[in-house]
């Protein structure tokens, strides 16, 4: 029982400090820094989650450069990212009552571009029951949500939707 405890102090703690150590979700209303581009689209569930959070890397460092938490069952995400290439790598949740931690590989690459301002990669429907993870296009549905978040956005959001694949 103690060990468990532990666990899931260090889980929490760890899920709270990765968070804010790699925070890159530009807030309603907010410019986005210099130099950065917005990326934006959401993340669907099969079923609740509990504590869960997705890892974003940067392809040309393999380094972790965003954690974003996922409290929803369907969670919207704005994030201000360089130009460059990432991927969404996996999907992290631990059920602090069960103990049971649950990870699934995703890899779902993109690009961001120096000449575009925003741009939607897609719903990225992670099924939790073993089943098959996706990506949607909802581009029409989250570009009026995103006018809606964002009235003084001049730009139109390109629509680059991203595939799920394996590392190799």
């Amino acid at each position: 029982m103690r060990k468990s405890l532990i666990f899931v102090a260090i889980t929490i703690s760890l899920f709270g400090c990765a968070i804010g150590a790699f925070n890159k979700t530009l807030q309603l209303g907010k410019d986005l820094p210099e130099g950065e581009k917005l990326v934006f689209g959401s993340i669907s569930l099969s079923s609740d989650s509990g504590n869960s959070l997705i890892n974003v890397i940067d392809l040309k460092t393999s380094q972790v450069i965003l954690r974003d938490n996922i409290d929803e069952r369907v969670e919207k995400f704005y994030w201000h990212l360089p130009p460059g290439e990432y991927a969404v790598m996996n999907y992290i949740s631990h059920n602090v009552w069960t103990n049971i931690t649950w990870t699934t590989r995703l890899f779902a690459k993109f690009t961001v571009d120096i000449d575009t301002e925003a741009q939607y990669i897609g719903n990225i429907y992670i099924d939790r029951k073993g089943g098959n993870s996706i990506v949607q296009d909802k581009y029409l549905e989250a570009v009026t949500i995103f006018n809606t978040d964002f009235p003084n956005f001049s730009y139109m959001p390109e629509k680059r939707i991203t595939s799920l694949g394996v590392k190799r």
